[in-house]
């Protein structure tokens, strides 16, 4: 039994040693670790201070510094202040992309008194740490003027152009925020003002309720912008727009395809209803041609009517009262005429008794009309042609001759016949 107590505490106290030893070997490395970091980070700052050392330097490059001056009194304004530039502290490389935002820069006219002008330190501070300003502060001119204010009415100034088919609302009114500004700044300036305007723009502008924000522009009379101050700022607006649409009524156009069979073609084409109601963006719709197309209809080797039910071709953002109409497509056979020579026979009881036709061949040319296709086959003798010899006197005579035409054809002419005639009386 003490054995096993011995044993069973043995595993324990392997595993302690083994667990600190991994413990020891961790906290080594972290410790080793972090001595890299910092060294490394030693290293890259002694190259800094080779490569790119700290120095001095005018900044910024370029356009200097605004001011801002404080403290100005009551019912009087600081004219244009020059824009500045200071002595810093900073990586050389750094000093070359100092920009004027990287500072403040403020002028206390508190201490002028009665003095219309008068040269005044500028206090600077950087907004980076790591840029330092040294030297004297910079000196600015301060000028005081007496400052003159009035109010104005904003008003919106739209520019670009709403999307075909869209307009402002004519039953809702634009509404902006602030109505009225104080504007404020040199007498000559203030006088010369003519409107405070929010200028809103409309292009690609589709929403029914359109609020857009934006700073307020004073300007002259000509439209150019004045340098004055504002009592507020910025402004918004709210603008209604609506969609304009218009109606109008366009014929329709038919269209075949294929050709009918042979001796046939196609006689008319009526299409029901012949006109339809259009719907859509009043640009759209004034700008469509009439008559609209309609889907083609088939009458490949057609001998009888086709009628059939067709959609309406129609371009895009529009609609119509109905989407398809009916058209009728009338097929008949290809019309011909022809001239034939008939031997019309004289009508029985027609001829006097006392007269009889000397023998003799009798043919006339008539002029017959029909389908094509069966005008080619037309004989003579599928025509009756008949005369009446009533009123026949001796010698020539001339009778009308009567046609009766097979089932689709239509005589159109035909000559009379030249009968001779003599007497048939016995002699005693």
């Amino acid at each position: 039994m003490k054995r096993a107590r011995n044993g069973v505490l043995a595993v324990p106290a392997a595993g302690w040693a083994a667990g600190r030893s991994a413990l020891l070997s961790v906290t080594d490395h972290w410790a080793l670790a972090l001595f890299s970091i910092v060294a490394a980070f030693g290293i890259w700052v002694a190259v800094q201070d080779i490569d790119n050392p700290r120095t001095t330097g005018e900044a910024p490059p370029g356009d200097g510094i605004p001011v801002e001056a404080l403290n100005v009194p009551n019912g009087k304004l600081v004219e244009d202040l020059d824009r500045i530039t200071v002595t810093v502290e900073a990586r050389k490389d750094d000093i070359a992309r100092l920009k004027p935002g990287d500072f403040i820069a403020r002028v206390d006219v508190s201490s002028m008194g009665d003095l219309a002008e008068a040269e005044l330190p500028v206090r600077v501070t950087s907004r980076r740490e790591d840029v330092r300003i040294v030297g004297s502060p910079p000196l600015v001119k301060v000028t005081l003027a007496d400052a003159l204010s009035k109010d104005i009415a904003v008003t919106i100034r739209t520019t670009g152009g709403l999307p075909d088919g869209y307009v402002m609302s004519e039953t809702q009114e634009a509404t902006i925020d602030p109505q009225i500004v104080r504007v404020t700044g040199r007498a000559d300036r203030v006088e010369s003002v003519a409107a405070v305007t929010l200028d809103v723009p409309l292009s690609g502008v589709r929403d029914a309720t359109y609020t857009f924000e934006n700073d307020l522009v004073p300007r002259n009379a000509a439209g150019n912008r004045q340098d004055v101050a504002l009592s507020q700022p910025r402004g918004r607006a709210t603008l209604h727009i609506e969609q304009v649409f218009s109606q109008r009524t366009l014929g329709l156009t038919p269209a075949t395809t294929g050709v009918p069979a042979p001796g046939y073609m196609i006689a008319s084409i009526t299409v029901d209803p012949p006109v339809v109601l259009v719907s859509g963006l009043r640009a759209i719709v004034d700008g469509l041609r009439q008559p609209l197309n309609l889907e083609k209809i088939d009458v490949t080797n057609a001998q009888k009517d086709v009628q059939q039910i067709r959609k309406i071709e129609l371009p895009p953002n529009v609609a119509t009262d109905r989407q398809t109409v009916m058209v009728k497509v009338e097929i008949k056979p290809v019309a011909g005429t022809v001239r034939m020579y008939l031997s019309p026979t004289l009508e029985p009881g027609t001829l006097p008794a006392t007269l009889s036709i000397e023998p003799q061949i009798l043919l006339v040319e008539a002029t017959v009309s029909g389908p094509l296709d069966k005008l080619v086959a037309a004989k003579p003798a599928d025509f009756r042609a008949t005369f009446s010899a009533s009123g026949a006197s001796l010698g020539k005579n001339a009778f009308a001759v009567k046609v009766t035409p097979p089932a689709g054809f239509t005589v159109d002419s035909v000559e009379p016949v030249t009968v001779t005639l003599r007497s048939s009386a016995v002699t005693p």
